[in-house]
């Protein structure tokens, strides 16, 4: 009786792996400054689907990296956004089943007449890494950080 169960699930398990009910894709990238092409850390990344109205939202790691898992195949939209950088927006990704999809590197432009980190020296820029990393930001010089 036990094992009858076992095979009954066993073939359900199956049937949807293979009609398609278990298969879903992912969606990868990283967020880069536009100016030098350091990553950003903690930028926010939204992914919308009008058909399926699935949203989603993610931070970028450390490195800049992000990732989005178990989509439903179709086309998104997408917007990523970060402190004292410009916001990014795309109409036309589209995922198809069961696939890994690799977003090409998105570049996040600093606002104009704004904010710009300082690296000058290779020691402000390692501070300013750690500053970024704790609080958020780094050395700032500009009109919009004073």
């Amino acid at each position: 009786m036990l094992l009858e169960r076992r095979s009954t699930r066993l073939v359900l398990v199956v049937m949807l792996f293979l009609s398609g009910g278990l298969q879903a894709s992912s969606l990868s990238g990283v967020v880069q400054d536009q100016h030098q092409g350091f990553p950003i850390p903690r930028a926010r990344i939204s992914l919308h689907s009008q058909a399926t109205r699935l949203s989603r939202r993610t931070t970028a790691d450390l490195s800049g990296r992000f990732r989005f898992l178990k989509l439903p195949a179709g086309d998104y939209a997408i917007t990523v956004t970060a402190p004292y950088f410009m916001d990014w927006e795309t109409n036309d990704v589209h995922v198809g089943r069961d696939v890994a999809f690799e977003l090409p590197k998105i570049t996040l432009g600093i606002f104009p007449g704004g904010c710009e980190f300082d690296r000058q020296s290779r020691f402000r820029g390692i501070l300013s890494s750690i500053r970024r990393f704790i609080f958020g930001v780094g050395q700032i010089k500009g009109p919009l950080c004073q």
